[in-house]
C-alpha cells in the first residue's frame, strides 16, 4: 500500500515581493524542465532518508528510471537488483529484467513508497503545518561557499522563519536552463518524519554518446 508523502515546509514591500515572485517562477520553470527530461530519458538518483526521531534504520539505495522500465539497488551487504517493466511486476535481476525471478513482495513492499520520496521533490510536493510562520517562501541561495559555479540554490522557507530543517534545492545549468541535482530537507511518510538527501543524475543520448549535465 502507497503511503501518502509530503514535503514538510516549516510585511514584505513591493521590490521584495517581485523577488520572491521571480525566484519561485525560475523555481518552478527548473523543476518543471526537470520531470520533462526525466520523462523521456534516464533518471538516475542516490537516495538516503533516516528517521528524525532516531529509531528504526535508516533507507538507502539507488534508483534508475527509463521511460519503460526501472531499477532498485540495495547496498551491501545485500547488493541485490530489483527490476519493474512498465505495467510489469518487480523481479529480481542484474540485467535489466533480460533474466531474473519474480521478486517476493515481502521483498519490494516499500519499493512503490520509496519512489514517491524521491519524486516528491522533483514533483514539488509539500505541505506546511505552521500557520503562524506564515506564507511559504522561494528564495535563492547566495555565496554558498561549497556551491559550484555552475549550481543554482533554493530554500522553500516562510514568511516568518524558525530554526527549521527547511527543504533545499540544488539545480545544475544546462544551457539556458537547469536540471534538479540535489534535495535536502524533512520529508513525512505517512505519520513518520524522514531527513532526506537525494542527487539526482540525468542521462541522454547526444550524437549517440551518453551525456550527463551534472559534472563528475
Amino acid at each position: 500500500m502507497k503511503t501518502s508523502i509530503l514535503l514538510v515546509a516549516g510585511s514584505v514591500v513591493a521590490a521584495g515581493l517581485a523577488c520572491a515572485d521571480e525566484n519561485a517562477k525560475v523555481f518552478s520553470d527548473y523543476l518543471k524542465y526537470s520531470r520533462e527530461i526525466a520523462a523521456k530519458n534516464h533518471l538516475i538518483v542516490h537516495a538516503r532518508f533516516e528517521p528524525v526521531s532516531g529509531k528504526g534504520e535508516p533507507i538507502d539505495f539507488r534508483y534508475d528510471r527509463y521511460p519503460d522500465v526501472e531499477r532498485i539497488q540495495l547496498p551491501a551487504p545485500s547488493n541485490a537488483s530489483y527490476v519493474r517493466k512498465k505495467d510489469g511486476a518487480w523481479m529480481k535481476s542484474d540485467d535489466w529484467g533480460k533474466t531474473g525471478k519474480p521478486a517476493p513482495k515481502s521483498a519490494t513492499k516499500d519499493f512503490d513508497n520509496w519512489i514517491g520520496l524521491i519524486d516528491a521533490p522533483l514533483q514539488d510536493i509539500r505541505e506546511s503545518h505552521d500557520p503562524s510562520q506564515g506564507a511559504t517562501k522561494i528564495e535563492r541561495v547566495e555565496n554558498d561557499e561549497d556551491a559550484s559555479a555552475d549550481e543554482i540554490r533554493f530554500v522553500v522557507t516562510r514568511e516568518h522563519p524558525t530554526g527549521f530543517n527547511y527543504p533545499r534545492f540544488a539545480f545544475v545549468k544546462f544551457g539556458d536552463k537547469a536540471l534538479l541535482k540535489f534535495f535536502g530537507g524533512t520529508i513525512r511518510l505517512g505519520d513518520e518524519k524522514l531527513i532526506a538527501s537525494i542527487g539526482y543524475d540525468f542521462m541522454f543520448l547526444v550524437n549517440m554518446e551518453m551525456a550527463s549535465p551534472t559534472p563528475h
